[in-house]
């Protein structure tokens, strides 16, 4: 993709803008993600960050970590999947967590496989936080009933209460990159408005049902992203939302 007005070398901005820790200070973490070696024409780095040093601080931190992970509302938890470890090879987990609770200021991190179906590895393709007890989690019964499983009983060893919404997968590569067409946990949410992914499957109006019931107070619309879902990700991947 070719680059725009603010620097970035492709659309996932989710990946690589900082992490808002509080209203005015964020965590710029190092963005050299694994699966980009080889393609330095698509890693943004620190240039994009003059746009929107304007919001508060922004402090710096050497871990390699993409910004797709998925956190509580009240930011209690945050969840990534392990392939942060295997970016950051150097210190051990409990080392890693640490440093994680610590810049993020939660109590908790919790870390589950990676979807085997997903070269890039992020828990926002995996799983959404609906409240600091609920999370949804993409219904993995007729894709990958094991690695479900395992992500259900990570989740339930932390006391959550875990929530599906349907899934399925295209069989599509684009650049060595599996589409994500059939992802509806990939959403984007804007305080009472939740944007949900569709890719005109018989499963769309399901997703939005299941959401309307499991978010009451919101407002849950559809959007087609077929043809976005196909270069890899899908809303919450192109979106950057900060608290004012």
């Amino acid at each position: 993709m070719p680059r725009n007005g603010l620097g970035t070398k492709d659309i996932w901005v989710r990946d690589f803008l900082p992490v808002q820790v509080e209203n005015s200070r964020f965590i710029k973490f190092a963005y050299r993600p694994d699966y980009l070696r080889g393609y330095p024409h698509l890693i943004t780095g620190d240039e994009v960050l003059p746009h929107v040093g304007h919001l508060g601080e922004i402090d710096s931190s050497d871990l390699v970590v993409d910004g797709e992970m998925s956190s509580a509302p009240k930011g209690r938890s945050c969840s990534r999947t392990r392939c942060c470890l295997r970016e950051i090879s150097s210190r051990t987990e409990a080392e890693v967590t640490g440093e994680l609770r610590r810049l993020l200021g939660v109590d908790r991190v919790i870390l589950i496989p990676s979807d085997p179906h997903d070269e890039v590895g992020h828990a926002d393709g995996v799983l959404r936080f609906l409240d600091d007890v609920t999370v949804a989690v993409n219904d993995y019964a007729s894709v990958n009933p094991s690695y479900g499983r395992t992500v259900a009983s990570v989740l339930t060893s932390h006391g959550l209460c875990v929530e599906q919404l349907p899934h399925f997968v295209e069989e599509y590569e684009q650049d060595g990159i599996s589409a994500a067409v059939g992802n509806y946990i990939n959403f984007l949410r804007v305080q009472e408005l939740v944007v949900v992914p569709g890719y005109g499957s018989n499963e769309d109006a399901e997703a939005v049902r299941r959401l309307r019931r499991l978010l009451p107070g919101s407002t849950v619309v559809p959007l087609s992203c077929a043809e976005l879902a196909r270069e890899g990700g899908v809303l919450n991947c192109v979106s950057w939302t900060v608290r004012a």
